[in-house]
């Protein structure tokens, strides 16, 4: 049996995302596994008339992310040890830097999602996770029922 103790899931609110929760619910129940959600988002800059760019207010941003993580797959981890966490930056680095950090023992994320793991800039795609991750990943598009169903995102 595996020793997988900590399954990070990476989420971007896209429904390849929503698609590949029964799976990570699947294999943390099997392996009395504990989930953490993580959800970031890069810094986000907004131009202005006559003064450059300007930062959006990092802090509203933030508790937006936070109230979309903490109603998002609720129901479809009922009863397990779920973890939920929403930060501002780089994906990849902050991804990557919390697998590291936080002893997980397998990352699960889908590929082929539109959010923003999916945009070069602000990504974490399978290529650079693979480059920065030294630890399992499992990765695949969802098919089937389970990929074709759809989430209420609140």
């Amino acid at each position: 049996m595996l020793a997988i103790k900590h399954i990070l899931f990476p989420i971007d609110f896209s429904e390849r995302c929503c698609g590949t929760a029964p799976f990570v619910r699947a294999l943390a129940d099997r392996l009395s596994a504990k989930i953490t959600l993580l959800t970031a988002v890069a810094p986000i800059w907004q131009a202005g008339l006559g003064e450059g760019a300007i930062p959006v207010d990092m802090t509203e941003l933030r508790q937006d992310l936070e109230v979309q993580l903490n109603n998002t797959f609720v129901p479809e981890f009922q009863g397990l040890a779920v973890e939920r966490i929403a930060e501002i930056g780089d994906p990849a680095e902050i991804i990557t830097r919390f697998a590291h950090t936080k002893g997980v023992d397998l990352i699960m994320m889908p590929t082929h999602g539109y959010g923003p793991f999916r945009s070069p800039a602000a990504g974490f795609g399978h290529s650079q996770g693979a480059a920065r991750c030294r630890m399992s990943s499992l990765d695949g598009a969802s098919h089937g029922a389970a990929a074709e169903r759809t989430h209420n995102w609140q």
